[in-house]
Parts: C-alpha cells; structure tokens; sequence
C-alpha cells in the first residue's frame, strides 16, 4: 500500500507541514488490529470486568448491526436503559448511511464506575470487532459547557420537555466513539500516524523529524516513542490542533484523532460546526475555526463523511 501524504496548515492557512502516513503491509495493519484486542481488554479489565467470563446479557439487531450489550459484573449500572436507548438511536442513525459499513459484531459495556468511555476496532480471529466502553462520561450530566460536542448537544436539549437531555448526551458519546471505529476502517494509516504525532508532541521534536518518523514502518518504530530528544514538535501540534477551536475544548487539546471523532459527532448529532456557526471554545485563540476549514482539514485527515440520510437535521429551538 503506497503512503498517504497529509498536508496540514494551521487554521489561518499558515505553516503549511507534510505528514507521511505510516506504510502500512497488510500483515502490518492485521497486526495492529489484533494488538486493540488487547488494549482494549486492558481497559475492560481496569475497570473490573473479567476477559475469561464475558456474556452478553442482551443481543440486539439494529439495521442489521448486530450489538451485544454487556453489564458489569459488580456494579450494574443504574442507567442501562439510558445507555440502551442512547445505542439503539445511535447506531440507527448513523447506519442509514450504507457507505459506513459496520464491523461483524459491535460489542457496548456498561462501565458507569469507569472514569471514561473508550471505543476500540480490533481483529478477534477472523471477525472484525468494535468495542465500546461507557464510562461515566456517558451518563453524567456535564459540568463545564461546550467542553466536548456531547455537552453542547446536553445543554441544547436540557431545556424540552419532550427529548431526554441525559439520552442525547449518551447517544452523541456513542457516536463520537463510533467516529474512532470508522475513521480506522476508512483511514487505518491516517489513524495510528495521528496517533503517533498525538504521543510524540509531549517530546518536542522536531518537524523535519516528525514528517521523517511518521512514515516508518510501524516494525521500525515500536521502541521509538519518547526517544527523540530534539525540541519543536510541540509547534506543529499547537498548529494543527488549532482546527478544534471551531469544534470544542476537546477537540482543541485532544489530538486530531479527537478532532476527527467530534467532527464526526458533530456532524451526525447536528450540532454546530466552526466560528462561522457561533462555536466558541473556553481557551485557544480568539477566532476559531470556520466551517470550511474544518471540513477541509477532516477530509484530508481521513475522517469518515456521513451521508445526509446518517445526519440528525436539528430545528432551531429545542421544542420544536
């Protein structure tokens, strides 16, 4: 498979950088995906649940995605009906879009007591899986506005009458998620390079070595991570993280991987996209992104674009 290049500017336009995506063999990228088995057993073991004995309490068929749901085994979550329904409206949706194409099985577990949600696209033999997390960002109402795209969908919705605020911030978290597991399947190179530019930024490298590390094989770099001791990487992260000021806190001082899952989110759920549609984050610069920066720079990054038939048409006020 031939390498991705990604050129990525800041969102005044400026300070223009190519990124080479990892080259990915087929065996590289079988490899990768059997690894987020394990990470994601990690998690799930992390927060009590038991690799060894995993049954699904509910097995459901949404638009013929086939979801298993899972409870913790010790603390049953007091919103599973919530986390159920938030599910249910969530992957209806977005599989309206026959162009996104769902994995073999999609596997949710309830994690109330997890600090966070986390979502993971992983090989189980020959099955191509996706597993999803639901930590108690999913269902906890949020504290800080705007900080993510699923609190400003909460803080629409809190005021009707007629539409669970609580389930829609849920179902936007599912979808965020959701974002990650397609923009792997469509873009696996772009996935893990942004990946690796989001754990290498903390190092400060430079940019020519940056576009130089990203484009080795993933064979060649696994002990490389923290190695690199030269001193500006952290520039060309701040110029690319800038796309997320027309998104949300998030999306700004995330990574792009994050930026992309909330572009995603944003864009299904229908909530508002760049300065030009009046999002304004907590920090970051004054002006924020505009709309067509950021759909701009979410196509170049590889992001999965939704179909109008997978997009929720919001109405202007919340009652209506």
């Amino acid at each position: 498979m031939a390498q991705i290049e990604m050129i990525l500017r800041d969102a005044s336009g400026n300070n223009p950088v190519t990124i080479k995506s990892c080259d990915y063999s087929e065996a590289e990228k079988s490899e990768e995906l059997e690894k987020n088995k394990e990470r994601f057993y990690t998690q799930l073991e992390n927060a009590g649940f038991h690799k060894n004995t995993l049954i699904p309490v509910i097995v459901e068929n949404y638009n013929g995605v086939c979801v298993k749901f899972f409870r913790h085994p010790s603390q049953p979550s007091t919103k599973n009906k919530q986390m159920k329904d938030a599910v249910k409206s969530a992957v209806e949706l977005v599989s309206n879009d026959p162009d996104l194409r769902f994995p073999d099985e999609l596997l949710i577990f309830f994690a109330e007591e997890a600090q966070f949600s986390v979502g993971y696209l992983y090989k189980d033999g020959d099955k191509l899986k996706a597993g999803l997390m639901l930590g108690a960002t999913s269902v906890n109402q949020p504290s800080q506005m705007n900080r993510t795209v699923s609190q400003e969908v909460y803080n629409h919705y809190k005021p009707a009458w007629t539409v669970d605020a609580n389930t829609k911030l849920t179902e936007t978290i599912v979808i965020h998620e959701l974002g990650h597991m397609f923009h792997q399947m469509k873009s696996l190179e772009y996935y893990f390079s942004l990946a690796k530019i989001r754990q290498c930024s903390q190092g400060a490298l430079e940019i020519d070595s940056v576009v130089d590390w990203m484009a080795r094989a993933p064979s060649k770099v696994k002990n490389d991570i923290g190695d690199p001791t030269a001193s500006n990487v952290l520039q060309f992260f701040k110029n690319t993280k800038s796309y997320g000021t027309g998104l949300s806190n998030y999306a700004y001082n995330e990574g792009l991987n994050e930026f992309v899952a909330e572009t995603f989110a944003a864009l299904v759920i229908g909530s508002p996209i760049g300065s030009d549609q009046e999002v304004q984050i907590d920090f970051g610069p004054a002006m924020g992104a505009r709309y067509e920066q950021i759909m701009e720079a979410y196509q170049i990054l590889g992001g999965p674009l939704p179909s109008e038939a997978a997009r929720h048409k919001r109405k202007t006020s919340c009652f209506g």
